[in-house]
């Protein structure tokens, strides 16, 4: 009985179906990387309205965008500008709300403040006896302007997303 395929053939075989896995793969990572790694489940706060726990609670203001900030010397870079997120937040207890804020773009991407000390306020990290309002600045492209979703709260994926109030 004669075989299919020669010696030589199989190795060509084995390396094309090899190299197509690899190639399969590099591409799934790459769109990983370009859509941004943070596709997450966070769950929207209705505009304007804070995110209260037993521990605290935190509210978005505003965002506003800006190519200079008057606190930051540096120029965002080509293509980028300033997002300032306005938040007012309370903690009741040690076990407080965490400042860990990212800016969040409709499909997912986020993008971590790059300062929250823009004001003369500071996130509060212990128990305040009314609310504080501080910043949040992150940097952004500006062609993520338009689809800008809220600020998420916390390190996890599925923490809460505060939006805006209403115009």
């Amino acid at each position: 009985m004669k075989a299919r395929y020669t010696r030589g053939q199989w190795w060509l075989l084995t390396w094309a179906v090899v190299a197509t896995g690899f190639a399969l793969t590099a591409l799934f990572v790459a769109r990983v990387i370009s859509t941004g790694y943070d596709h997450t489940d966070y769950r929207p706060v209705k505009a304007g309205e804070a995110y209260v726990t037993e521990h605290g609670s935190i509210r978005l203001l505003g965002l506003y965008r800006s190519r200079s900030l008057t606190r930051y010397e540096d120029d965002p870079g080509d293509g980028a500008v300033y997002v300032v997120a306005t938040l007012e937040a309370s903690i009741v207890d040690d076990d407080a709300l965490v400042c860990l804020l990212r800016l969040v773009q409709d499909d997912g991407r986020s993008w971590a403040a790059s300062s929250s000390t823009y004001g003369d306020e500071r996130c509060p990290s212990a128990p305040t006896a009314a609310p504080v309002t501080f910043a949040a600045v992150f940097v952004v492209p500006e062609a993520a302007l338009g689809r800008l979703a809220g600020v998420a709260v916390s390190t996890t994926s599925t923490g809460p997303l505060l939006r805006p109030p209403p115009a």
